[in-house]
């Protein structure tokens, strides 16, 4: 019992011809999307640069923004200090008026 094969290579050929047509179709379409899946990612990565910057630059504003508060807050606490002082002397004074020490005989 024997079995013969015929094959035309002509049609095989084009077989293969019409699969590798296919296959490079769809690595086609692979890479399409893959590249609009980069583009989209180095977007959002730009999107995160710009957001960093401004970040950045809003720090910088409250570091200005807290050194100046520093600076009134020094300037009010020696007023603060001026004031407690000068109360405190008023008070020690009246104190000693009041227990007869006027200082002056």
């Amino acid at each position: 019992m024997t079995l013969n094969v015929e094959y035309d290579i002509k049609e095989l050929f084009d077989k293969l011809e019409n699969k590798f047509v296919q296959l490079e179709n769809k690595f086609d379409t692979k890479f399409e999307k893959l590249e609009a899946k980069i583009d989209k990612l180095e977007d959002k990565v730009d999107k995160i640069g710009e957001d960093v910057s401004q970040l950045k630059t809003d720090v910088k504003v409250l570091d200005q923004k807290v050194e100046g508060i520093g600076k009134r807050f020094d300037t009010q606490e020696f007023i603060n200090r001026g004031v407690a002082i000068g109360l405190l002397v008023a008070l020690l004074g009246g104190l000693a008026k009041l227990f007869g020490f006027d200082g002056i005989h």
